[in-house]
């Protein structure tokens, strides 16, 4: 087993991550392409992963090859659904198929094993773009010539999934769910660890090799059943289809997916693709798993949900919905301002936030070398029961203000019992977007999920400048309109007493 050696491309997605983790398990040497290395630094420590963040262009596929040499099996879970167009992401993710594939047959890479999507093509209900590019880009890989396996999924339910996310933000804050004006689809969700396990089956079993494979439950679903089983298994409340007939032709697809963006941690760029597709048939046809395979039991809709949930309650959450990377806090060209080194001048940085229009208040102390472990620690208990190092009503206040707007309030800390903090890890109404911990610069980044008119970041700093070591406290804040600007300067008072405290704090429980 030590000598097999498989690629992942799409390895910082969801399944990707958890895929990456149970190859690992089975001592299989793997390469991870990919595009944020941010999202797998605690991936390093292992020596059977190499990693590559080499752009897939056409003009690449020639290096691309190269780095493939002696991979026998590629996984590729790649899906451009983050472009602001969609024929934008139609376009993008056929070229990155073509790319991978090419480069693949030049390495003489013996299978592609391909996650696709469900989708049956009907008179009366269409595919949605999002579906009908999931099987373009299988054709796409088979235009190589290649042997390609691909598996055909539909909503993945497990903790840390955006398709659960969106299940469990509706599930919980809907009072009923609204009929819509257009026929529903139906789909075979399933749950994440009968995916992984068919991904392993497909690289294990000879029996998959080349084939198209449906997967998912044994019965379909539509989506506003879905949401009422979550309610029923998980709040134990009975949430009713009302039809509210001038509502119902008021939710068109555009104004959905907002609202689902709204009510869950979910950006716009994800929800939409997603939504689009709820009046299509995504289920198992012809080419059901069962035909060959019938050694997975698929766990059903209520048992996957109820799992899924006591996972979270639990902080067993091996996995996160990636942010978009056009919309990831370390994308180069959206906030070049927030990478941190050593080498940086307090000044030119001030100058650079200005010149963006970015809002900011500093804190800053000159730190104890002796000091600088015990000082990330503490900063790492940020959220939940520990709170944020100043008077713990202020936040909560903030919190009930953001549930009521729709926003996630205050939640509980961490998801995860792990001790190193991951990207895309949530954290009350923050995101993990920036960890380091290095030894002379020390980073932790949290992107807000609060609903206000703009955009807002937390950021501790430790790092060594020449001989001293500084200890920085920064909030952004990126203002959308006039407003924006008002939000800020209404809590100027507020904000100079709680990052005051913040900073000060913080450095007297280290030094306990």
């Amino acid at each position: 087993m030590e000598n097999k050696k498989v690629a992942i491309f799409g390895a910082t997605g969801y399944v990707g991550l958890i895929l990456v983790n149970r190859l690992i398990e089975q001592e299989i040497h793997i390469k991870l392409f990919l595009r944020n290395k941010q999202r797998v630094k605690h991936l390093r420590a292992y020596p059977n992963i190499k990693m590559s963040d080499i752009e897939l262009t056409l003009n690449n596929r020639r290096l691309i090859a190269e780095k493939l040499h002696g991979i026998e099996t590629i996984y590729y879970l790649i899906h451009s659904m983050d472009a602001v167009h969609s024929d934008d992401f139609e376009k993008t993710d056929l070229i990155l198929a073509q790319v991978v594939s090419q480069a693949a047959y030049v390495a003489n890479v013996k299978e592609i094993i391909y996650l696709g999507g469900l989708g049956v093509q009907t008179p009366t209900h269409p595919l949605s773009a999002h579906l009908r590019n999931r099987h373009e880009v299988g054709d796409k890989l088979r235009e190589s010539g290649m042997s390609i396996t691909e598996i055909r999924a539909g909503v993945i339910i497990g903790a840390g999934s955006a398709s659960f996310e969106i299940i469990r933000s509706l599930g919980k804050r809907l009072p009923f769910i609204p009929k819509l004006p257009y026929q529903q689809g139906r789909c075979n969700p399933v749950d994440i660890d009968d995916m992984i396990a068919y991904l392993l089956n497909a690289y294990h079993k000879e029996s998959y090799r080349g084939k198209i494979i449906e997967v998912g439950t044994k019965r379909s679903y539509s989506y506003d059943e879905m949401i009422a089983i979550f309610a029923k298994v998980v709040t134990k409340r009975e949430l009713k289809i009302i039809n509210i007939y001038f509502l119902g032709y008021l939710l068109n697809k555009k104004i959905l997916s907002y609202l689902v963006s709204y009510f869950s941690a979910i950006p716009y760029a994800l929800s939409k693709p997603l939504i689009e597709g709820i009046d299509s048939i995504a289920t198992k046809g012809e080419y059901d798993v069962e035909l060959i395979d019938n050694s997975i039991t698929p766990l059903e809709l209520e048992d996957s949900v109820a799992k899924a949930s006591e996972h979270e309650e639990n902080k067993q959450v091996e996995s996160f919905w990636a942010i978009p990377s056009s919309l990831q806090v370390l994308a180069n060209k959206n906030e070049e301002f927030l990478h941190v080194n050593n080498k940086e001048k307090e000044f030119s940085i001030l100058d650079n936030y200005k010149q963006r229009g970015i809002l900011y208040e500093i804190r800053e102390r000159i730190v104890a070398e002796e000091d600088v472990e015990a000082i990330f620690n503490e900063i790492q208990k940020i959220g939940g029961e520990h709170g944020y190092w100043s008077p713990s009503w202020m936040w909560k206040i903030r919190a009930k203000f953001d549930k009521i707007l729709g926003g996630p309030g205050m939640s509980v800390g961490r998801r995860t019992h792990q001790a190193n903090m991951r990207i895309g890890e949530r954290l009350d109404f923050w995101i993990i977007s920036a960890y380091q911990n290095e030894k002379e610069s020390k980073v932790l980044t949290l992107k807000g999920r609060l609903k206000s008119p703009g955009d807002s970041w937390l950021q501790f700093v430790i790092i060594k400048v020449e001989d001293k070591w500084k200890f920085t406290l920064r909030a952004y804040f990126n203002p959308k309109g006039y407003l924006g600007y008002a939000y800020w300067y209404s809590l100027f008072f507020v904000h100079k007493y709680i990052f005051d405290t913040m900073i000060d704090n913080i450095m007297i429980e280290a030094k306990k």
